[in-house]
């Protein structure tokens, strides 16, 4: 299909010549948002989501990209919901073994705003605590996936790591302690 200019419009006497538009096949359509829909960008689209479509768009992300890094025998699982543990999608790599396998930690957060220390210290925290009591050994890798980012303070503690450990031990009773579950952690 080829597209060619109009030949300009003409005007009644007196009036100035207007050039034709550019041809735009289905501008009406587009512009009306029939058929496919005004483009939307990605990130808007991703915030539209609720917090379970987000969570299955990241779990249809890791079944066919991460699939594809992970060696032969290795799964991906969708844990979100209440008793996850603090674990929405994993990836474990290599099969079944009775020591367990290494394993990376996909959690979601879906919230209007970026991410900051506080909730991102209760999911770390929620970590810490279930490895700690032995439900299950820690995650090679920690991704927070997010749709609106992560805050400056929270990027600054995580390229820290000395300063993140700081931070969890100072903030562990007022965002960790009653928060991980109903009953209270050990601090």
């Amino acid at each position: 299909m080829s597209l060619k200019a109009s030949p300009p419009l003409t005007a009644p006497s007196g009036a100035s010549t207007l050039p034709a538009p550019t041809p735009w096949p289905g501008a009406n359509a587009r512009l009306l948002g029939l058929g496919a829909g005004l483009p939307v960008h990605p990130l808007n689209r991703l915030a539209s989501f609720g917090d379970k479509e987000f969570e299955r768009f990241v779990l249809e992300w890791a079944h066919g990209f991460l699939m594809k890094q992970l060696p032969p025998g290795s799964e991906i699982q969708w844990r979100g919901g209440a008793g996850d543990k603090g674990r929405d999608i994993i990836a474990l790599a290599g099969p079944a073994a009775p020591a367990g396998r290494p394993w990376k930690l996909y959690q979601c957060k879906h919230y209007a705003q970026r991410l900051g220390p506080a909730d991102a210290t209760t999911e770390i925290g929620k970590i810490l605590y279930y490895t700690w009591k032995g439900d299950y050994f820690a995650p090679q890798e920690m991704w927070f996936v997010t749709h609106r980012g992560v805050a400056n303070s929270l990027q600054d503690l995580i390229d820290a790591p000395e300063d993140l450990r700081a931070h969890l031990l100072k903030r562990w009773e007022n965002d960790c302690k009653n928060k991980i579950t109903s009953k209270n952690p050990s601090s």
